[in-house]
């Protein structure tokens, strides 16, 4: 081997170690994914969300209609915030809604504890915070720079308007138009 290789190898080997260790310990793609849609519909569902941050999981809702248990993640952008702070461009949410296990009567099968028990998928929405977001839609249903989208079980676009993320999220403004804000950045210790 040449004398000026083998000087060099061990350094080569330092450096290749060293771009390996970088690149295993930078951001994943879901973590620093944007957000781009301006109009509602537009959000697609990032196909890695679930390996995100849970923003909060087994949500009961025995008041909905069906009755839901959801799941939401959150990007790392948004849950990197501060508490007291909105959350920043670029934040993504998904949460899924999943029925409920029901008797052969129709009522809600609960588990040991007085919970609800998770079935099938209904759907899933999307809300991301982008710059101008949302400026398409009827001032009285604003929620700041929010786009919103939903999808059936089967990831098709739900049917329905997303004007029902809008209407319900209007009660939100001081916590930035996000439910639960308080309980997730007490569930996170910060």
């Amino acid at each position: 081997m040449n004398p000026m290789l083998k000087k060099l190898m061990p350094v080569a080997i330092i450096l290749m170690i060293s771009i390996a260790i970088a690149f295993a310990n930078s951001p994943s793609p879901a973590s620093t994914q944007t957000v781009t849609a301006k109009a509602d519909g537009e959000l697609t569902i990032p196909k890695d969300y679930q390996s995100w941050p849970k923003y909060l999981s087994g949500i009961q809702r025995p008041d909905a209609n069906p009755k839901q248990i959801r799941e939401i993640y959150v990007n790392q952008i948004g849950y990197d915030t501060t508490q007291g702070h909105p959350f920043a461009e670029g934040t993504l949410f998904v949460m899924e809604n999943y029925g409920v296990k029901l008797d052969a009567t129709g009522n809600p099968v609960l588990d040991a504890s007085g919970q609800l028990q998770k079935d099938k998928l209904l759907k899933t929405f999307v809300m991301g915070k982008v710059k101008d977001g949302g400026k398409s839609v009827d001032p009285a249903l604003a929620t700041g720079d929010w786009v919103y989208s939903a999808y059936l079980a089967s990831g098709e676009k739900a049917p329905d308007p997303t004007t029902g993320c809008r209407g319900c999220h209007l009660s939100q403004k001081e916590k930035d138009w996000v439910y639960r804000y308080d309980e997730f950045f007490q569930k996170k210790g910060k």
